[in-house]
């Protein structure tokens, strides 16, 4: 006994030594500074620097001393800016610059505008809690006030605070504080529907209170409601974009005639966008309120980031509060700064220009020709996401799709590779399909036959090796779980060089698994992921739970012996080394929807695995049902101490050698 708790010590000792250098090699990260550098997403998925898309070209409106402009809108060669310190709409001429403003005799604190193609002015007033409809000229046309029918909703609150107008002449409200979506107005004022929707996804905490308090409890709480929308633009076909904040992931919104968001879920954006804006070319800009432009495609492709703060001083092109964003036909873009009063215009360089031709070409079926351009702006600017992305896109539409997957994997679209897959492999069953089925009935026709001679000749009985036995143990684990662990425990099944087999077969699986899967199911790769750590996510768990089952059992005076324990934990882990080497082979060949099957079958293989060692305790230890729950829970506690506090010192391990080694100098400066 003094033997096995002297092999745990050291076992311990161990386990800590590898957590503490584990814990050595964690640096902290920091984010680069903000800079009106241009940037996109290489190939490995990270921001990184690109040629410049946009230079600025002119400050405006220095000296018209706007006081906290909230929003921007250029339309027929003039600049519109909503004054709203000053309650007043500015209007500057882009080619002669010439200034001047309307409506302040109106006007109370105009926070949004929108022209219309035929000029008219509409005006979102925070401050009169209406819209305004004002002609070119400045002259009130017409009030939208608070609506009055049952459907608007008694206690909602109307505080207009952007605006936009559609082809047919309904007006899209964005209303402050309105958690019921974007408020729909026709020509007369008269309400028709809320429009959009925003999702407020449950957390853990409030799942759990849903299903525990009472309703009294309940109505006590803080009522759940979705996240009001911030800002909208629209499209010359009356297609509306909305900005959200807070919603990280689903910032960005592109809606269809139902209000549905047509961008994909959790896609690139921020939480802090403030305003969107359209280029000539579909493409989609957004700001953030430190001054951070986004540039998407019109598909909600990330194209560029630019800009950034404004901090120890006035920078063009760099923000001090960035409160609305604007583009015109030409391709420049407008940049609302709110704190300093002033526009930034920044300009399209050629690259950005290429970039939009490319990018039309392609929303216009012109793929060969979007194709070859992608493939130029490659040769100088390198082959990021948004150019392999677009190379992919007009390969699948030529239906070229072996090349498409290709392309699509190196962009790590997983959607893209995987339709490109099912037509390759649509193309490919027609060829294929007939020799599978021709080998199937080869291979049923000799198992019965196989099946038929050895009844007739059976084999002569043989003895195992005690390896081969060992080894025919895993199936038995599989089978007769509660037979095979009584084995190990009363008969001695099973040895300690066997078991370590397992384990190393074990860890090779899980590499495999962790690393070499198919594209579309695996988030790693050998190129990015480090041996290290995929063995220290192994090896911990294995070498903790053995250790730390075995001290809790001594310290309960449990049936359960060192060896048992090591052995069994090993064998727990056969379900685990016999099928998923095959899973690991299957997905390679699974589009995206038939992964969600492999997912179901991996957890499956996880929870039988934790059945399999639940029985192995019971059946090592000999506990009762309540003594199972308690030892695994004491273990688990265990593990976490054990963690934690290797966690600790690791945090202070370079402060304690340096401790150690002033002490050893301080000793030798006194001894000599």
């Amino acid at each position: 006994m003094f033997k096995i708790r002297k092999n745990a010590f050291r076992f311990t000792v161990m386990v800590l030594l590898i957590l503490m250098t584990v814990l050595s090699f964690a640096a902290p990260v920091s984010a680069a500074d903000a800079t009106n550098y241009t940037y996109t997403i290489t190939e490995n998925g990270e921001w990184g620097r690109s040629q410049d898309a946009y230079v600025v070209s002119a400050i405006l409106m220095k000296n018209e001393t706007l006081s906290k402009p909230q929003d921007i809108f250029v339309k027929n060669g003039s600049i519109y800016v909503a004054d709203t310190g000053n309650s007043r709409i500015v209007i500057q001429d882009i080619k002669s610059g010439e200034i001047r403003s309307v409506g302040g005799e109106y006007l109370s604190a105009p926070s949004g505008v929108y022209v219309t193609e035929e000029g008219s002015i509409y005006v979102a007033d925070t401050g009169a809690a209406a819209v305004f409809k004002l002609s070119a000229e400045g002259e009130l046309l017409k009030s939208y006030e608070r609506p009055t029918t049952v459907t608007f909703g008694q206690k909602t609150q109307y505080v207009p605070s952007k605006i936009a107008v559609n082809p047919s002449g309904i007006l899209y409200v964005v209303s402050e504080g309105s958690f019921n979506g974007i408020v729909q107005l026709n020509q007369e004022g008269e309400f028709l529907g809320y429009f959009g929707y925003n999702n407020n996804p449950m957390t853990i905490a409030e799942y759990l209170q849903d299903m525990l308090f009472t309703e009294n409890q309940k109505k006590m709480l803080f009522n759940r409601v979705p996240y009001s929308f911030y800002n909208l633009a629209m499209d010359g076909k009356g297609v509306v974009y909305s900005i959200t904040q807070a919603a990280e992931g689903n910032a960005l919104k592109k809606h269809n005639i139902a209000g549905s968001n047509l961008f994909f879920d959790n896609m690139l954006d921020e939480p802090n966008f403030v305003d969107v804006a359209l280029g000539s070319y579909g493409q989609i800009y957004t700001i953030t309120q430190t001054g951070l432009l986004f540039e998407y495609s019109t598909t909600g492709l990330i194209l560029f980031s630019l800009g950034g703060l404004a901090i120890a001083n006035e920078r063009n092109g760099l923000i001090t509060t960035a409160t609305g964003v604007a583009a015109d036909e030409s391709g420049n873009v407008y940049i609302l700064d709110g704190e300093r009063g002033l526009i930034h215009v920044l300009c399209p360089t050629e690259f950005a220009a290429d970039v939009h031709r490319a990018m039309d070409h392609y929303d216009n079926g012109h793929y060969e020709e979007s194709r070859r351009l992608w493939e130029q702006i490659a040769l100088t600017s390198g082959r990021g996401y948004m150019v392999e992305e677009y190379i992919a896109s007009c390969l699948f539409q030529q239906q070229e799709y072996e090349q498409a997957a290709k392309h699509y994997r190196i962009a790590g679209d997983r959607v893209g590779y995987s339709e490109a897959y099912w037509q390759i492999r649509n193309k490919q069953s027609t060829i294929v399909l007939p020799y599978v089925f021709g080998a199937i009935l080869i291979m049923g026709a000799f198992y019965i036959w196989w099946r038929s001679y050895r009844k007739k000749h059976p084999p002569m009985p043989k003895e195992h090796t005690g390896f081969a036995r060992d080894m025919r143990l895993m199936c038995g684990v599989i089978r007769h779980p509660l037979d095979s662990f009584y084995a190990i425990r009363r008969e001695g099944a099973g040895h300690i060089g066997t078991a370590t087999l397992i384990y190393v077969m074990a860890y090779a699986v899980f590499v495999c698994n962790f690393i070499l899967r198919g594209f579309i199911v695996s988030t790693h790769t050998p190129e990015n992921t480090s041996l290290m750590y995929v063995s220290v996510l192994y090896l911990i768990p294995v070498i903790l739970f053995v250790l730390s089952n075995f001290l809790v059992g001594e310290i309960n005076e449990s049936e359960g012996r060192f060896k048992d324990i090591y052995i069994a934990t090993a064998y727990v882990m056969s379900p685990f080394v016999v099928i998923m080497p095959f899973i690991v082979v299957i997905s390679h060949f699974m589009t995206l929807a038939e992964s969600r099957l492999l997912t179901l079958v991996c957890a499956v293989i996880y929870a039988w695995v934790f059945i399999l060692l639940v029985i192995a305790i019971k059946e090592i230890h000999a506990f009762t049902v309540s003594g199972l729950i308690k030892n695994l829970l004491i273990t688990v506690f265990l593990m976490a101490v054990i963690i934690l506090s290797c966690s600790v010192i690791g945090m202070f391990w370079d402060q304690l050698i340096d401790f150690v080694l002033s002490i050893i100098k301080e000793v030798k400066y006194r001894v000599s």
